[in-house]
């Protein structure tokens, strides 16, 4: 990335984490693996892009903080929301934002559901939470059931104000584990409270090769969601998913042995996937 100062700027809550060792008499060798999961989530701008990454580990969570706490459950995914939001509320104007993950988030994986686990309803509210600074509104996450899994100290709900957000770009998420081309295109009327059980999407076509957004307010004036978030979806490159349903077929000594996309946010605001190998070029169009 060209005029970046290569820092990465990880999701630190230190002084939490080291409270472990006292609440739960656990090694302070589990207590720094810990902390070295949080290095997994972390952000990086690109200045001469003018665009922010925020990498996000959706498939932590309360697995990490068992395996090294033994407590199944932790509401450090709130806490990770928590910075998420403080990335978002920093972001320069002008900046466009882009969330990567490798699970996709706003939808249900592996039995996941609102509420059902921590990590479950982090993801789900993770598309809530990037949306809610293009409306520049009011954004409440709950967990219901975390107050018996909890390792921390504090609630189980916060409520994050957007209403002094900086005006970005394109704001997007990318996300893989799905293996097929596809995309969501969710988000909130002008009128909603924004909660993670109003965000909306819908499942594009399988394979389709253009998909339109709308991030206007004034897109709800033509009937359309205002503050629309794509949430893109790219198939695995690996050869041992050239069986998965719906995705582009791969030969060994062709082009089309691999497949990967150049995402690529044009001058005018839309969102090129140029691709290489097995698969067709697709295109988001921003309103």
């Amino acid at each position: 990335m060209q005029g970046n100062s290569n820092a990465f700027h990880y999701c630190d809550y230190s002084d939490r984490i080291d409270s472990l060792i006292d609440a739960l008499s656990i090694d302070p060798d589990d207590v720094q693996g810990l902390k070295d999961y949080f290095k997994t989530i972390y952000y990086v701008d690109d200045d001469y892009g003018k665009t922010r990454y925020l990498i996000y580990n959706t498939g932590g969570g309360s697995t990490a903080i068992n395996q090294y706490t033994g407590v199944d459950g932790s509401n450090e995914d709130l806490l990770i929301l928590d910075w998420a939001y403080d990335v978002l509320m920093s972001t320069p104007e002008g900046y466009n934002f882009v969330a990567c993950s490798h699970i996709p988030t706003g939808l249900d994986w592996d039995g996941d559901t609102p509420g059902s686990t921590p990590i479950a309803s982090s993801r789900q509210s993770f598309p809530s939470l990037i949306a809610a600074v293009k409306s520049k509104r009011s954004l409440t996450v709950s967990y219901p059931d975390i107050g018996s899994l909890s390792v921390w100290t504090g609630t189980s709900s916060q409520t994050f104000d957007f209403a002094n957000a900086p005006d970005l770009g394109v704001v997007m998420i990318i996300g893989g584990h799905y293996h097929i081309d596809s995309a969501v295109i969710g988000g909130f009327s002008s009128t909603s409270s924004l909660d993670r059980s109003h965000f909306s999407g819908t499942q594009a076509a399988f394979n389709a090769t253009a998909y339109e957004c709308y991030q206007s307010a004034t897109a709800a004036e033509n009937g359309h969601r205002a503050y629309e978030l794509p949430i893109i979806y790219t198939q695995h490159d690996a050869y041992i998913h050239n069986d998965v349903e719906h995705s582009y077929p791969k030969t060994y000594g062709t082009i089309t042995e691999q497949s990967f996309d150049v995402v690529t946010i044009t001058p005018g605001g839309n969102i090129a996937l140029t691709r290489f190998g097995a698969g067709y070029d697709r295109t988001v169009t921003i309103h």
